[in-house]
């Protein structure tokens, strides 16, 4: 193919003035490029390159470096603002320009997740998601690590095993899926293991991990998509908080007097979730996709336990702990209705986005939170037989225009004196969600049953992953509750 009639970047500079159409051009033109270059090398076989092969090589080769750098150029810029918008959730310190001081294996993690994009459908926000975890350098999250288990997971052969892993009792594995196998044992044993070593179960490919990619997509769940998420290549979040500093005016050459904030360092240990999939042994056989509808299974049944630990866990019995209970064990947090089994506006809603300190009613993360019956409860004093208010009619999904989001697993609108978490409203940074990177699979041979001890006819997948949660700031955020 002649070169001239696929873009550079400078033509396609010439082009496009629209950053955004001419990034997405310079995305077609490398899946173009390369896809020239591969068919010189299916037409050359096991032969040398001809001389005009060579020099259309060369042309291709310039090309597609230039275009992938200035598409990476144009993630990382996307990247950067997100971060100046939303806060870091990584290590300090703005990341690195693409490739700047990066090791050979975050690079090509990096190019293998930028291919996941571009050519087979993942969701931009993940991809950006990822990429700042594989270039993430923190006591808490290693970016050597996660890029490590995506170039092994992701490996082809690999992922050929995988499927074959969790779907047949006897796997014929070739020697490179073998090998690939036995690499990501020893990383998971060397690597990842906190204790003692891991004995057993098989890591999830990155690509449908839902530890991995799911924290970038979203649970579906408004406490996750509003916390400040960190994944972390440990077993504890340690982080660091204080009410800030304190500054004053001072006249010329006066001795300034001692503004020490006080310090506070938040740990949060993550704690097993695990699920398990029975399944005959004829639809292990006859399932097409079988490991993708597996995996999609563990996936929702995952968030689905994550959600509802995350607004009421209890911070014991192995569980993160949840908002709402975190704040309903702070009193300096609590609020109450003033009439029981209803919700004033002036009396309640606005007492409360009163009490709510300065500089938490200005945050990035701030949001109104209850159940859709809460909600609705507050969105009737608008009306005419209400108080007739209208910032109390939720109109665009906003109060005191902060977004107004609901939570099924907040209670429902309590009647009487029964007692009732029924609002949360903060700046949701102030609550961490620690997702350990990966979740391991391992399969069940056969079940049995429980009264014979004689063999079904199922197999089974037990899953498990490791996450934690709870607020490290309380003083962000207010409880309203029913007044009993």
């Amino acid at each position: 193919m002649d070169p001239v009639r696929i873009p550079t970047l400078a033509e396609l500079r010439e082009q496009y003035t629209d950053l955004a159409q001419l990034e997405e051009a310079a995305s077609i033109a490398v899946d173009r490029h390369g896809a020239a270059i591969e068919r010189l090398h299916i037409e050359a076989g096991t032969a040398d390159l001809t001389a005009s092969q060579q020099r259309a090589y060369d042309a291709h080769s310039r090309a597609l470096v230039e275009l992938r750098e200035f598409v990476a150029e144009q993630r990382q810029a996307r990247l950067e603002a997100s971060r100046s918008q939303y806060g870091g959730q990584f290590a300090p310190g703005a990341p690195p320009a693409a490739g700047a001081g990066l090791s050979e294996v975050r690079q090509r993690a990096l190019r293998l997740v930028d291919d996941e994009v571009r050519m087979r459908g993942l969701d931009s926000a993940a991809g950006d998601r990822m990429e700042a975890l594989i270039r993430a350098d923190s006591d808490d999250v290693d970016g050597e690590l996660v890029a490590q288990r995506t170039l092994l997971t992701m490996n082809r052969h690999y992922r050929t095993a995988f499927r074959q892993l969790i779907s047949e009792r006897n796997p014929m594995l070739t020697d490179d899926e073998i090998r690939a196998v036995r690499a990501v044992r020893d990383f998971e044993r060397r690597a990842m293991a906190i204790g003692t070593p891991s004995t057993g179960g098989f890591a999830v490919p990155v690509i449908i991990d839902p530890t991995m990619f799911l924290t970038a997509q979203g649970l579906g769940n408004p406490v996750y998509a509003l916390a400040r998420v960190e994944v972390i290549t440990n077993d504890t979040w340690r982080g660091l908080t204080t009410a800030g500093v304190t500054w004053q005016w001072n006249a010329e050459a006066a001795a300034t007097t001692d503004n020490a904030p006080s310090l506070a360092q938040p740990e949060i240990p993550t704690n097993r979730a695990d699920g398990f999939i029975p399944f005959s042994i004829e639809a292990g056989s006859d399932i097409v996709d079988f490991e993708a509808q597996m995996m999609a299974l563990l996936a929702s049944g995952y968030t689905d336990l994550v959600g509802a630990a995350l607004t009421t866990g209890l911070g014991a019995s192995n569980q993160p702990t949840g908002i709402v209970t975190a704040l309903d064990a702070n009193t300096n947090a609590e609020m109450v209705v003033t009439t029981g089994g209803t919700i004033g506006g002036l009396a309640d809603i606005a007492r409360v986005w009163a009490a709510l300190p300065a500089r938490a009613r200005n945050g990035d993360r701030v949001a109104w939170m209850s159940s859709v019956s809460v909600r609705n409860q507050i969105q009737a004093l608008s009306a005419d037989n209400g108080e007739g208010n209208p910032v109390y009619s939720l109109e665009g999904g906003m109060l005191y225009d902060r977004p107004y989001v609901t939570n099924e697993h907040m209670a429902a609108m309590p009647t009487g004196t029964a007692a009732a978490n029924m609002l949360v409203v903060g700046d949701f940074s102030g609550y961490v969600v620690a997702q350990r990177a990966g979740m391991s699979i391992e399969p069940v041979s056969h079940l049995f049953d429980v009264t014979n001890n004689r063999p079904t006819g199922q197999r089974g997948l037990f899953a498990w992953a490791r996450i934690g949660a709870d607020s490290i700031d309380d003083t962000r955020f207010r409880l309203l509750q029913n007044k009993t």
